[in-house]
């Protein structure tokens, strides 16, 4: 990336966002899209999980055909704790996904540079600011419960536990998951 003369990946600009923070990207050069995808092929997010269920492996083909249903993406691994009997399900949502979900369901999100909100808008997402945590749960939650109930997927046995990573300890989640996911099978 240095040598393409973009700078490093978490560099800030004036308004303080990194390059894949900035207003969801609606103005980026398409030169900086391709360095963008050196380190995310989607070039949309980095390529971390937004929500992690644990769940019962013998019941997990549940969740999956919801998943499925619902078209987003998702990763399956044993875990490593108990590779016979559970296994992690990493799900992540794009911002095509997320900003479809908010113009449906008329989520109001602040504008650029004011404070005001108005119902978002994908046509003009340039004059948003990005989502931030709370927003973000909201949608993933709104988008599962199309589908599936989670509280009653738990009382079924199927989900033994579920969180996203856009918390207040997700620096601290990601650095677990990078020194110990070589143990997931």
């Amino acid at each position: 990336m240095l040598q393409n003369g973009y700078g490093d990946i978490e560099h800030r600009n004036f308004l303080g966002k990194t390059p894949k923070e900035a207003t969801h990207q609606a103005k980026i050069r398409p030169s900086t899209k391709e360095v963008l995808k050196q380190f995310d092929p989607k070039g949309d997010k980095p390529l971390e999980p937004d929500y992690i269920f644990r769940a019962n492996l013998n019941r997990v083909f549940v969740l999956e055909d919801q998943l499925q249903a619902l078209c987003l993406d998702y990763k399956i691994y044993r875990y490593s704790q108990k590779p016979e009997e559970e296994c992690v399900v990493l799900v992540y949502f794009s911002d095509d996904v997320l900003n479809e979900e908010a113009e449906n369901s008329r989520f109001r999100v602040q504008l650029q540079d004011k404070y005001q909100s108005l119902e978002f808008s994908a046509a003009g997402k340039a004059q948003f600011i990005r989502f931030n945590a709370r927003e973000i749960n909201q949608l993933m939650l709104q988008i599962f419960k199309k589908e599936f109930n989670i509280k009653t997927l738990e009382d079924a046995g199927v989900i033994k536990e579920h969180f996203m990573l856009h918390t207040s300890r997700r620096a601290a989640i990601l650095e677990s998951w990078n020194k110990h996911g070589v143990t997931l099978i």
